[in-house]
């Protein structure tokens, strides 16, 4: 498996799950076009950020352990006025599709942490940020 297997096997979990808790609650990914409607409604912007990777264990090649780690954040947005509640009640129900988790036999997710939540830019949506850290282990 590589990092872009894990981040795709990641996107999976999140593509599969979050539709199963709110069918109607779309998610945008990075770099992806996305329609929106015309006045704001709640939506979900995913993404994956790397971190730094190291190597965690020396040997012969092949039988190295490298480790990569990185954050997934999910930033629920809610039309301004709907209230921080459900922003947050939408937030954590992300972070415990992720909690301490560990699937494609080498992506091992942490806890999930929720921000104090802002005001987009526009005026339009209260932000709030699910974050989970994660590892993704690699032997080569």
């Amino acid at each position: 498996m590589t990092f872009a297997a894990a981040v795709a096997a990641i996107r999976s979990r999140m593509e599969t799950e979050w539709p199963a808790l709110r069918p109607t609650i779309p998610i945008r990914f990075v770099n992806e076009d996305a329609v929106l409607a015309d006045s704001p409604t709640a939506h979900v912007f995913f993404e994956v950020v790397p971190g730094q990777a190291v190597l965690r264990g020396v040997g012969e090649p092949g039988n190295r352990l490298y480790i990569y780690p990185g954050i997934i954040q999910a930033h629920v947005f809610v039309p301004t006025g709907e209230g921080e509640t459900l922003a947050r009640q939408y937030a954590d129900e992300i972070g415990e599709i992720f909690r301490a988790k560990q699937f494609g036999s080498t992506v091992r997710t942490n806890v999930p942490s929720v921000d104090p939540g802002d005001s987009s830019g526009d005026g339009n949506y209260w932000r709030v940020t699910a974050s989970i850290d994660f590892d993704y282990y690699h032997q080569g």
